[in-house]
């Protein structure tokens, strides 16, 4: 009797940890990033899957807030463009960085325009002292960005990026480092 009375406290506590999850997840996905990020910063668990969505979540909402919110306020020449697209930071891994973003306003959409943000969220992310930007999230090694409406996929190395930043940052370069990020269709 005594470990049923335990085994229903785990299954509490458990139910009671991914229901907090889920009420994250709803944050995240009303694009409520301020609230977000409080409630996942706090949530603390045992199981380590769920201490690691958490942590992702916290990481997908900063991102996010920093994208639609910090970055137009500071740089008014993206403002625009952001506001346009849409970004919205949909994963962050030990590795990786997914940005999915809108082009439906955008009926020219092209490949070189995949590449062009997709420097851009690197560029905001990772930072590129030449234009005064500081990093905000450098802890990845590739960043992947999908069009909503294009079915188009692009991925940039960190690699590619900090030899790029290091480099000249010519328009050469700059070619060269667009040339460098892999496109594919999904």
């Amino acid at each position: 009797m005594h470990s049923l009375v335990g085994m229903y406290a785990i299954n509490q506590s458990l139910s009671s940890e991914e229901q907090t999850l889920a009420e994250i997840r709803s944050l995240y996905t009303q694009k409520n990033y301020e609230e977000c990020i409080t409630e996942a910063g706090i949530f603390s668990s045992n199981n380590v899957v769920r201490s690691v969505e958490a942590q992702n979540l916290l990481n997908s909402c900063l991102l996010s807030n920093y994208i639609q919110d910090e970055v137009p306020q500071t740089r008014q020449q993206l403002a625009e463009t952001l506001d346009r697209i849409s970004p919205i930071v949909v994963e962050v891994t030990g590795d990786e960085v997914m940005v999915n973003y809108d082009t439906s306003n955008k009926p020219d959409f092209s490949s070189e325009d995949a590449r062009e943000f997709t420097a851009l969220f690197m560029q905001m992310f990772k930072g590129n002292e030449k234009y005064a930007l500081e990093s905000k999230y450098t802890d990845f090694d590739r960043l992947i960005t999908r069009t909503r409406s294009d079915n188009q996929q692009a991925i940039l190395t960190a690699q590619d990026w900090e030899a790029f930043v290091q480099g000249e940052q010519s328009e050469a370069s700059h070619k060269q480092l667009l040339d460098r990020i892999q496109l594919i269709d999904y």
